[in-house]
């Protein structure tokens, strides 16, 4: 395993705790992933948005059963769909005594604008708030590279209020190797990012996304040989940000690895988003 370098680091939330240390200092090791549940989860439709009108999504329960209510994570892959980057974390994270729901948001080469499946995010927190085993106040969202940028986006005040319920919100974000660049050019107000392809899958996305936060914390964990950004992308990112929501991040960045380093399968592709 990679020994991460910290970079910035305020963490005061006890989920922020468990995470933390779920995430990072365990997710390599070798567990039994809990039997999954295949569920459906129903898409509310919002004007402007075109979304799916519900997706399927594998849950799990911590393997020894529940113990009264028990936290949650809302797990995104990237925009290759499933693709096993996700496996060893969701058996950690059961292991802990966490509930897992990882969401099929598309096939791979049918990835969407953020926008567009923002609400996937919010559909799969209000699915687990109404589940009896699961405890409404500790769920958290994780997310690989495109699953990453929405577990960022998800921590906007903004997109929050706009497709979550009523006072519903994450309890943390955990963002795998999230393309920071593109957060910092939108944190400071940029609009053109570079291609045509970038602009389309950010529409709509802007500076006060970044500004008013939940104020749920927000674990970035970045490569520093990531082709999508430079070693220091996510902390420019960070410090771009206002005294508040700065405060909110943590960045941990991992000498020597790629964008994807924990894929379990080798892949070319060709992505407009890399062109930093």
């Amino acid at each position: 395993m990679w020994k991460p370098r910290r970079a910035f680091s305020n963490w005061e939330h006890t989920m922020r705790l468990s995470l933390g240390k779920c995430i990072v200092l365990l997710a390599m090791a070798a567990a039994t992933a809990a039997p999954a549940e295949t569920v459906t989860i129903e898409i509310p439709r919002t004007a402007g948005i075109e979304s799916a009108a519900a997706l399927t999504a594998d849950f799990r329960m911590p393997p020894e059963g529940p113990r009264g209510r028990v936290p949650a994570v809302v797990v995104l892959h990237s925009a290759g769909g499933i693709d096993g980057a996700s496996s060893s974390y969701v058996s950690t994270l059961n292991q802990a005594g966490m509930a897992t729901l990882e969401v099929k948001m598309f096939a791979r080469g049918g990835a969407i604008p953020f926008k567009d499946s923002l609400p996937y995010a919010y559909a799969s927190l209000a699915y687990l708030m109404k589940l009896p085993t699961v405890d409404p106040a500790r769920i958290a969202i994780l997310g690989f590279s495109y699953g990453g940028i929405l577990a960022i986006l998800t921590a906007s005040a903004d997109q929050t209020r706009a497709f979550a319920p009523e006072g519903q919100r994450f309890a943390a974000h955990v963002s795998f190797y999230p393309v920071c660049w593109i957060h910092e050019a939108l944190s400071t107000g940029a609009t053109d990012l570079r291609s045509d392809h970038t602009n389309k899958f950010l529409r709509g996305i802007s500076a006060a996304d970044y500004q008013r936060m939940t104020g749920s914390p927000v674990l970035l964990l970045a490569g520093e040989k990531d082709h999508y950004d430079d070693a220091d992308s996510c902390l420019r990112f960070v410090n771009s940000l206002p005294a508040d929501a700065k405060a909110l991040y943590t960045v941990l960045v991992y000498p020597g690895a790629y964008h994807g380093w924990n894929a379990v399968e080798d892949r070319s592709f060709n992505d407009p988003a890399a062109y930093k």
